[in-house]
């Protein structure tokens, strides 16, 4: 009997864990400097890798949902990019 019962706890902890699906996002934008010199000024193009940031501070770049759930991390880095005033923004997403 105590064979059984745990072999079914081991396999609910497995199926649980295993219907587990997750997305990893970051973005990149353009900063632009411009760096006075001697003989003119020198403007600079950097390519930047950066994170959605939640209200804790913590960086928001994966997350991981039940198979039935929908992912709200696509939804912050949209929302990043409609309020950004940052250059050539653009954000991508991936299954992970």
């Amino acid at each position: 009997m105590r064979r059984i019962l745990l072999s079914v706890i081991f396999i609910a902890l497995f199926w649980m864990s295993s219907c587990q699906k997750c997305k990893t996002c970051s973005y990149t934008y353009t900063y632009v400097e411009t760096v006075q010199t001697v003989n003119g000024e020198v403007i600079t193009d950097t390519t930047l890798t950066g994170y959605v940031v939640d209200d804790d501070g913590v960086t928001f770049d994966e997350e991981c949902v039940k198979s039935s759930e929908e992912f709200s991390i696509e939804d912050a880095y949209a929302l990043e990019e409609i309020n950004t005033d940052k250059q050539d923004f653009v954000y991508t997403c991936i299954d992970s």
